[in-house]
């Protein structure tokens, strides 16, 4: 789908009043590892642009194109789009001088492989700035297009999720059922998974990002499923974990269950815009903490959630560290956990976007 005409100009607008820059630069690298701020900017759903450079400044931008994919490039571009074929390395490089010379430059400084660098640092009389940290301010705000993939992503997410519980029985293996969930997701419609899919039974639980295994299920045992989806570039994320039957200690299981989801539940009610990200973090590890005496204080081992968008992590975070003021149209998971070591976890994790009255889950 190509953007409607404007709605790239108004991400570069948001990217360009706060920064004090003529020029921006994105270069993608060879290795096939493409910028999200990339895809941001162009909304390309297809190609990998290894090599390519992106220029943008307050007006529009401009594409200086391999020709490789020069015709993938014409096929998604919008009108803000200005998609150059660039022949030889020669000519990219007399392209780039030409449009850079003496420009004030902007570059994401967190990705940029070094050979761009030192080009753009020789084409310039000035060091490129590195504008990661307004890129990431740009993108943490989503409008209705993002919203509307995301909240797809996570619909089908869901939908997996349900019908890989069913598959659920003794002596399946975790890998099994990751492998399973990625069929059943991308058979649903989406085009991948997010992440690599994250499966616990019983005490392996306990490892918030534990790798499948060959584990076997078995009965009363925890089951952890953390998961994603990819739909048109922007990513879902969200957690379940059930019991597979009553084996022993049934009732803590259940009781750390019921405490989570409360948990989960108390945050989201709390979430609004003006709050500060850290303070509903607090408010997660507080009620986690003070739970019957304290008997699950310091079991809650990670920020209560992360802003979620082009990557599954995207940018900052609700987390005890988070200065971030919450907004409207901000998307972020929301994941509480307990973890005990040699035991198992539990966690629950919903994505939702803040709107003024408070938050819609997706």
């Amino acid at each position: 789908m190509v953007l409607r005409k404007g709605v790239i100009l108004n991400r570069l607008k948001k990217i360009f009043s706060v920064c004090d820059i003529d020029k921006l630069v994105i270069s993608n690298a060879i290795s096939g590892c493409q910028d999200a701020n990339f895809k941001y900017l162009t909304d390309f759903t297809s190609g990998l642009f290894e090599g390519d450079y992106l220029i943008a400044d307050r007006n529009g931008i401009k594409l200086f194109c391999y020709p490789l994919e020069y015709e993938t490039a014409i096929k998604q571009s919008s009108k803000d789009i200005d998609v150059v074929r660039i022949d030889s390395w020669d000519k990219m490089r007399d392209s780039l001088i030409n449009e850079l010379h003496n420009q004030r430059t902007g570059v994401n400084g967190g990705y940029l492989p070094l050979n761009t660098y030192t080009l753009l640092k020789n084409i310039s009389s000035e060091t490129p700035l590195d504008i990661s940290k307004s890129l990431m301010d740009a993108r943490i705000t989503k409008d209705e297009y993002e919203i509307r993939r995301i909240k797809k992503a996570c619909k089908l997410t869901k939908a997996a999720i349900k019908e890989t519980m069913t598959l659920l029985r003794k002596n399946v293996t975790e890998k099994n059922i990751a492998e399973k969930f990625a069929e059943i997701l991308v058979e649903k419609g989406a085009d991948s998974t997010s992440f690599e899919s994250i499966v616990c039974f019983g005490k392996n639980a306990s490892q918030p990002h534990h790798s499948p295994d060959m584990t076997k299920l078995k009965n009363g045992d925890f089951v952890l499923i953390d998961v994603g989806a990819k739909v048109d570039n922007y990513c879902s994320d969200i957690t379940r974990t059930i019991l597979f039957g009553k084996g022993n200690d049934y009732k803590k299981k259940e009781e750390m269950v019921d405490l989570v989801l409360a948990t989960q539940n108390l945050a989201i009610k709390s979430i609004r815009p003006g709050e500060l990200a850290k303070s509903i973090h607090s408010l997660a590890e507080s009620n986690i903490n003070s739970y019957a005496g304290g008997i699950y204080k310091g079991k809650f081992i990670h920020s209560l959630g992360h802003s979620l968008g082009l990557e599954v992590h995207d940018g900052g975070g609700l987390g005890s560290y988070s200065d971030i003021k919450l907004a409207d149209n901000m998307v972020f998971t929301v994941e509480p956990g307990i973890y005990i070591e040699g035991f198992g976890g539990v966690r629950f994790e919903d994505d939702i976007v803040i709107r003024k009255n408070g938050t819609e889950v997706l």
